[in-house]
């Protein structure tokens, strides 16, 4: 998300839908790219949120097996 973020920030009248898109075609084939299919987002913050909640959902079966 940083990456894609930092990219899009130098890049002049970017079209938002396209680089969303695009952002989609460069994604692995996961949850989270399926939901984005689904159901996409209208904005960087939207996408933003949508993926902190898919990598706490990740990361929560790993916490819980150190804990």
């Amino acid at each position: 998300m940083d990456r894609f973020e930092h990219t899009a920030v130098q890049i002049r009248n970017l079209n938002l839908e396209l680089a969303l898109y695009s952002m989609l075609l460069a994604l692995c084939p996961d949850k989270f790219a399926d939901s984005l299919c689904q159901k996409p987002l209208g904005s960087i913050d939207k996408l933003r949120e949508q993926a902190k909640v898919y990598i706490q959902m990740e990361e929560m079966p790993r916490f819980r097996n150190e804990v």
